[in-house]
């Protein structure tokens, strides 16, 4: 039975066979809902996607007392959030922006989300200080994480 939670990717109380397969139970959940999204209206999928994503967050403890609701409102399902609002953004600014100027900044992004996963250790005393107050408390006094590595740790 537990091989098998794991293996199709259910939600369990247990880590999955794989320790990692814990972020793929998340993906599966956000591709799942996603193609329902898709089924209902291809046009506004991502907005139902999120629409459902932020419903379930918010009903856990309150509306949902079950633990198919406690577990899909981690925290990490904030990303596939934020995701669709970085879709949503480049659909809008991509017509209006440079092209290799673009392509520049985004490859820089993408290199800093990646190298910040190696400088965790020095995020706080060498990193945070240089970024100011304001990003900071954005951020949520954490370091940005591009990918649910960390995860298990916490």
């Amino acid at each position: 039975m537990y091989v098998g939670r794991s293996l199709l990717f259910l939600p369990s109380e247990k880590f999955p066979t794989l320790g990692v397969g814990w972020t793929l139970n998340f993906e599966m959940y956000f591709y799942v809902v996603f193609a329902v999204a898709l089924w209902f209206n291809v046009r506004l999928a991502p907005l139902i996607a999120a629409a459902f994503l932020v419903a379930v967050f918010y009903s856990d403890g309150t509306v949902c007392t079950l633990f198919v609701c406690h577990y899909y409102s981690h925290g990490y399902i904030h990303f596939f959030l934020a995701g669709i609002g970085v879709y949503y953004a480049w659909k809008f600014a991509a017509r209006h922006l440079p092209k290799i100027p673009t392509i520049i900044v985004a490859g820089l992004i993408i290199a800093i989300c990646y190298g910040s996963q190696f400088l965790r250790p020095w995020w706080g005393q060498a990193i945070e200080p240089l970024l100011g107050g304001w990003l900071v408390l954005l951020l949520s006094s954490s370091p940005p994480r591009c990918s649910l590595r960390h995860a298990a740790e916490s």
